[in-house]
């Protein structure tokens, strides 16, 4: 293979590998909109009748945020090992794209990394399902 054929085949893995980051990246926000969707409709059901079984349904919002937490971990990990192929290859490159960009937001002090951005939404959700069961607790006892 001549140099010219590698550096062909090298921009094209490079180009796939960008591709399969951002395909991970829309089914990271998909994911999010679906927990975002199943929790809100379950404040929104509970917020209709303050009864005392509709502890359950909270108990299962908190549940469900425990398990969205540990989707928006593990597509941390896949993005992190996917950015490290990314970066593996352009190790090899004269231009590196990807480098010059993350260098830029690690040294722009107003970036905060997504991940920890979309842990604060099941955080909220967890707060508001435990302060919800106990105003129903407190409805129910006071009643």
């Amino acid at each position: 293979m001549e140099n010219k054929e590698i550096n062909e085949y090298m921009i094209a893995q490079w180009t796939l590998c960008i591709e399969m980051a951002n395909e991970i990246s829309k089914r990271r926000d998909n994911m999010n909109k679906f927990f975002l969707g199943i929790n809100t409709a379950i404040i929104a059901t509970i917020s209709l009748e303050w009864k005392i079984m509709s502890i359950f349904l909270n108990i299962m919002g908190i549940i469900i945020c425990f398990v969205w937490m540990k989707f928006i971990k593990n597509y941390k990990i896949i993005n992190i090992e996917k950015y490290n192929v990314i970066s593996n290859i352009e190790e090899k490159m004269i231009f590196k794209p990807f480098r010059m960009e993350w260098e830029a937001l690690q040294s722009n002090k107003k970036y905060k990394r997504n991940s920890k951005l979309e842990l604060l939404l099941p955080i909220i959700y967890i707060v508001v399902d435990i302060i919800m069961i106990l105003l129903i607790l407190i409805v129910y006892f006071k009643g």
